[in-house]
C-alpha cells in the first residue's frame, strides 16, 4: 500500500510526501525479507523459522512486490515448481514434510485443511484458498512461467477453476470441493455457496494477461488513456478474443495462435484519443521486419514479465499484426 500510495501521491504533486513513503516501503521490505525469507534456501518461512513451502506463500508476496530482487527469481521458480507438483508443498528442502495444524474446511477460505496437508495433488491443481487465489497466476505470468499459468489455468483436476464445470457447475463455487460438501449428513452445508465471487478472480487474469490489456500505473499512466497490451500465448489455445469498455472506449484484443503457444497474429482496437503500447511475444531477431506505417512505431525488442516481446507504440486505430518467419506485417482497418 506504501508503494502504491506514493505513486498516487506524486500524481497530485505530493512529491515529498511521495518521498517518505518510498522510504518506508524500502525499509519494511527489506525487514520483510530478512523475517520471512530463508537466506540460505530463499524459501519462505514464518517467524518461528519454519519453512512454509506452498503456492500461497510465493504467489502472495510476489503479486504484492514483496520480494527482493535477490529472492524473487527463486520465488518465481519455487511457485513454478509448486505448480507443477503441488504435492511438495510444505516440504524442507531434504524432502522432509512439514505439517502445520490448520483451521477444519480452510479449503475453500483459507488454503489446504489439515487433512490435505499430508494428501498428494495432481499436477497443475490448485492449493490456495481465497487470500492466495487471486494472485497465483498473475505471479506466474509477470515471472514469465505462462505455460505453467496456462496449464494450471485449463487443468479439470480436482482442484482447478474447471473441475466444477465437470460436475455440472454454471458458476464459481466458494469452496474447491463444493459438490461433496453439499451432500454432507444432516444437510451440514456451511459456507457453501455455489455463486461466489472470491475464487472468480481468475477473471482479472483473463483479462490482464490472456487478452493483454492493462495499464502501466508505475510509470504513472493510468485511465486507460495510455495503456499496456501484452497478450500471452501458451498451451493448445489457438484462439482468444474479447475487449474492456475503458472510460475512453472500447479496447478490443484477440490473437490466434498455432497450438503449440506461439502466435500467429494479434489484433487490436486502440480507441480514439488514446494510445497504447504494445509487447508483442516474438522471437525477432532482426529490427527492420517492421515496414514503416500509419499509426505503428517499432521502438525494439526486450524483455517484458520475463519473456522477449517486440514493443511497439500504438495510436488510435484497428491494427492487424502477422507474424511468421521471424517477420511481422502489420495493416490497419
Amino acid at each position: 500500500m506504501m508503494e502504491v500510495t506514493a505513486i498516487m501521491a506524486d500524481a497530485i504533486g505530493e512529491t515529498e510526501y511521495a518521498g517518505t513513503l518510498r522510504d518506508r516501503h524500502q525499509k519494511a521490505k527489506e525487514e520483510w525479507n530478512q523475517f520471512f525469507v530463508d537466506p540460505e534456501s530463499g524459501r519462505t518461512k514464518n517467524l518461528e523459522g519454519l519453512i512454509v513451502h506452498s503456492q500461497s506463500s510465493y504467489a502472495t508476496p510476489l503479486n504484492f512486490n514483496v520480494f527482493s530482487e535477490k529472492n524473487k527469481l527463486k520465488a518465481e521458480a519455487y511457485l513454478a515448481e509448486l505448480v507443477k507438483e503441488p504435492s511438495t508443498s510444505n516440504t524442507k528442502p531434504d524432502g522432509t514434510r512439514v505439517t502445520y495444524p490448520m483451521r477444519e474446511g480452510a479449503l475453500g477460505g483459507f488454503g489446504m485443511n489439515s487433512e490435505q496437508v499430508t494428501e498428494d495433488f495432481l499436477p497443475y491443481t490448485i492449493t490456495t484458498g481465497f487470500s492466495g487465489t487471486p494472485n497465483i497466476l498473475p505471479s506466474l505470468s509477470r515471472g514469465g512461467k505462462v505455460d505453467e499459468a496456462y496449464k494450471l489455468f485449463s487443468s479439470t483436476d480436482y482442484t482447478s477453476w474447471l473441475y466444477p464445470v465437470t460436475k455440472g457447475a454454471t458458476s464459481i463455487w466458494e469452496r474447491w470441493n463444493g459438490f461433496k460438501a453439499a451432500f454432507k449428513e444432516n444437510n451440514e452445508n456451511r459456507m457453501n455457496s455455489f455463486n461466489h465471487f472470491a475464487l472468480g478472480a481468475v477473471g482479472q487474469w483473463m483479462y490482464e494477461f490472456q487478452l493483454g490489456i492493462t495499464t502501466d500505473h508505475q510509470n504513472g499512466e493510468a485511465g486507460y488513456k495510455h495503456f499496456v497490451l501484452q497478450p500471452q500465448v501458451a498451451g493448445t489455445f489457438e484462439s482468444l478474443s474479447g475487449s474492456y469498455e475503458s472510460n475512453n472506449g472500447k479496447i478490443y484484443s484477440s490473437w490466434t495462435s498455432d497450438g503449440q503457444g506461439n502466435m500467429i497474429s494479434y489484433k487490436a482496437t486502440v480507441p480514439a484519443n488514446t494510445s497504447a503500447t504494445l509487447y508483442l511475444p516474438m522471437g525477432i531477431e532482426g529490427e527492420d521486419s517492421l515496414k514503416p506505417i500509419k499509426g505503428v512505431e517499432f521502438k525494439g525488442i526486450g524483455q517484458r514479465n520475463g519473456i522477449k516481446v517486440g514493443t511497439y507504440e500504438l495510436s488510435s486505430g484497428t491494427f492487424e499484426f502477422n507474424l511468421k518467419d521471424g517477420t511481422v506485417k502489420v495493416k490497419t482497418f
